[in-house]
C-alpha cells in the first residue's frame, strides 16, 4: 500500500482542529461561576479606579492603580500604632518617673515635689542613695521613701481600676536606660490574684516570662498607675496600685515628712 503525503493545507487545518479542541477543553475547565467570580472582580477593580478618579481629581492618574487600591485597603501596621501609645506614654509619666543610685540604679516615682517612692528589697544595708535620701524604709515589702533634688510640679499618677484580670493586654512598664527612665510595651496574658502576703491586700502574680523586672512600675498606656512589680515565691508579682498606696508605711512617713 503507498501512503499519500497529507498537503500543506491538510496539516493546517489539523493544527487548527487541534487548537480550537484544546480551547473547547479548556474552556469547559473553567466552571462558570468561576468566570463569573473573574468578571466580578475585574469590573470591581475598575468600578474602584473610577471612584478614586473622581474622588481626587488632582491626583495623576496611575497607570497600574491595582496596587494603590490594595494599600488604600490594608490595615496600617499595629506595631505603628503600639509605638505611638508608648511615645504618648512617655510624654505623660516623664515628670513623674526618675532613676536614684542606691547600690545601682532604680526606678523611683514622684508623688508629690521633693519625695519619691521606689523599691529597694535587695539593696544593700544600710541604704544610702548617692543622689537622694532615704528618710523611710519598710523591710517587709522592701519599699523605701526618698528624698530628692527633683522640683517642679509632681502629679501622682491616677490609679487603674482593675477590670478582668484574665483579659490580655499591653501594659507600659518603665526601664532604667543609664541615668534615666525610659518606658516601654510590655505583653501580660493575664494576671492571678495571690493572697497571704505582707501586703494588705491580694496582689496579682504575673506570667513566668513576663519581660519585667522587679521595681519596675507598670502603667496603662493613658497613663494609669497599674502597680509595682516584686519578687514573689521564685518568680514575680504585681502590687496593685490601691494596694501600693494605702498600704505601706512609705505614705504614712510621706505624710509626715516635711
Amino acid at each position: 500500500m503507498v501512503e499519500v503525503a497529507a498537503s500543506p493545507a491538510d496539516r493546517i487545518g489539523n493544527t487548527a482542529n487541534s487548537l480550537q479542541c484544546t480551547h473547547v477543553a479548556v474552556a469547559r475547565h473553567i466552571s462558570r461561576e468561576t468566570r463569573h467570580l473573574l468578571i466580578t472582580a475585574a469590573v470591581s477593580v475598575a468600578g474602584l479606579w473610577v471612584l478614586a478618579s473622581i474622588r481626587f481629581p488632582d491626583r495623576p492618574v496611575s497607570v497600574n492603580p491595582v496596587p494603590q487600591l490594595l494599600t488604600q485597603i490594608t490595615p496600617p501596621p499595629r506595631f505603628n500604632e503600639l509605638a505611638a501609645e508608648v511615645a504618648g506614654a512617655r510624654v505623660r509619666l516623664a515628670p513623674s518617673l526618675f532613676s536614684i543610685r542606691v547600690g545601682q540604679d532604680r526606678e523611683a516615682m514622684a508623688i508629690r515635689p521633693g519625695l519619691a517612692v521606689a523599691w529597694l528589697g535587695d539593696a544593700a544595708m544600710p541604704l544610702s542613695a548617692d543622689n537622694a535620701e532615704i528618710i523611710a524604709f519598710d523591710p517587709a515589702s522592701g519599699v523605701g521613701l526618698a528624698r530628692t533634688q527633683r522640683a517642679g510640679e509632681v502629679t501622682f499618677p491616677p490609679l487603674w481600676t482593675p477590670r478582668d484580670l484574665d483579659e490580655p493586654r499591653y501594659l507600659v512598664a518603665s526601664d532604667v536606660v543609664g541615668d534615666r527612665v525610659s518606658v516601654r510595651p510590655v505583653f501580660i496574658g493575664a494576671l492571678v490574684p495571690v493572697g497571704g502576703t505582707v501586703w494588705p491586700g491580694p496582689i496579682w502574680l504575673l506570667p513566668a516570662h513576663a519581660d519585667v523586672h522587679a521595681g519596675s512600675f507598670v502603667f496603662m498606656p493613658n497613663g494609669e498607675l497599674v502597680g509595682l512589680v516584686i519578687p514573689h515565691d521564685g518568680s514575680r508579682a504585681l502590687v496593685p496600685a490601691e494596694v501600693l498606696v494605702n498600704g505601706t508605711t512609705w505614705v504614712q512617713a510621706a505624710d509626715s515628712a516635711p
